[in-house]
């Protein structure tokens, strides 16, 4: 039951951190269930889906922005090279 209602919370406006959150939840008490291996899927997706939102978003702070730049620039190097 708990899988369906974080694959039905897909279609709200949640944030995919929060799915994510929900998903991973659902991996680490449910281990064996008969939907884990759809869990796991749904896990890796949204955690690429996270860290490819985080290097493009600007960050809020100096801190931040400096930890954020080199990944602009080895973003771009890599687009250019396509």
């Amino acid at each position: 039951m708990e899988t369906l209602r974080a694959t039905l919370a897909c279609d709200t406006q949640l944030p995919r951190s929060e799915l994510l959150k929900k998903f991973r939840w659902l991996q680490q008490h449910f281990p064996d269930s008969e939907h884990s291996p759809s869990v796991a899927d749904k896990v890796a997706i949204l955690e690429s889906m996270v860290a490819e939102r985080s290097a493009i978003e600007k960050p809020a702070t100096l801190a931040g922005l400096v930890r954020w730049l080199p990944k602009q620039r080895e973003l771009l190097a890599s687009s250019d090279m396509n």
